[in-house]
């Protein structure tokens, strides 16, 4: 937590680390004091509450289910992950960067990201002085 940054497991079992914000370090700190109370002893941040092991899929999966009726509207994994990148591209983050920040091997594969935000580019050129 100190270093601001968590590893992560990923597909096909490639491990990298994230960098992650304050607020949410904060929150991961405020978890872990609450996870400990269990007696869980596993290196996993997100635990089963029946082992003391990591999520499987199908656990994460039951989750989001779960969430999607809290908060009433559909959401996958998926369009979590793509939100984070338009998010990231609208607040100025480049290519490159993102494309690390999400483990991709080929920036290829980010760019297919950036066609969210066209419209918004769109209404950016809008706003160039020679647009009257």
């Amino acid at each position: 937590m100190e270093n601001r940054t968590i590893r992560v497991l990923g597909k096909r079992g490639k491990e990298r680390v994230v960098l992650i914000s304050n607020r949410l370090a904060m929150a991961l700190y405020n978890y872990l004091a609450e996870q400990r109370k269990t007696g869980k002893i596993t290196a996993y941040l997100f635990v089963s509450s029946k082992k003391d092991t990591g999520y499987t899929d199908a656990g994460l999966k039951r989750l989001i289910v779960l969430f999607r009726e809290i908060c009433g509207f559909h959401f996958s994994a998926h369009m979590l992950k793509h939100t984070f990148a338009t998010l990231m591209l609208k607040g100025g983050c480049d290519i490159y960067t993102l494309s690390k920040m999400m483990g991709h091997s080929n920036i290829k594969i980010t760019t297919g990201y950036t066609w969210l935000i066209t419209d918004d580019l769109r209404a950016q050129l809008y706003k160039h002085p020679l647009e009257y």
